[in-house]
């Protein structure tokens, strides 16, 4: 028996395309004669027009927020654990990991570009890691 497939295609928007299809829209209805439309089908276009301008807005900021997703894990891992070891204190490197939806051997590499970066990152004794004050800030506390 054969196996049947199905293949979908994605297909993306962006602004400008959204700005054309409204552009089309406008033009299809300066083009109209109005005045030859009953009140309930003018209404009705336009019911549906706005529907569909809702509909491609809701697409547009969908993309968006996964073009941001996108971006945080491919680009933000870093600043991720930062902000982590910024808010919680002292955690775990597994728990870094879960938060953070990588393994713990890609924290540790994170960790490793952190302290390339300059952060002092140190270890408790319970084996959580947090971050520890600069210099500047200890010395300005004790003065």
């Amino acid at each position: 028996m054969k196996k049947e497939t199905t293949s979908t295609t994605a297909v993306v928007l962006t602004r400008d395309d959204i700005s054309n299809i409204t552009a089309e829209h406008t033009q299809i209805l300066d083009a109209t004669d109005l005045s030859a439309i009953s009140r309930e089908d003018l209404e009705s276009l336009l019911r549906e027009y706005i529907a569909q301008t809702f509909e491609m807005e809701e697409t547009l900021l969908s993309l968006e927020a996964r073009l941001c997703v996108a971006k945080v894990k491919l680009d933000g891992r870093k600043d991720q654990v930062l902000k982590i070891l910024q808010s919680e204190g002292h955690i775990t490197v597994e728990a870094l990991a879960k938060r953070v939806g990588i393994n713990g051997r890609n924290i540790s590499s994170q960790l490793t570009y952190l302290r390339k970066d300059g952060y002092a990152i140190a270890t408790d004794s319970l084996g959580r890691k947090f971050l520890e004050a600069p210099v500047k800030t200890i010395l300005r506390k004790s003065a």
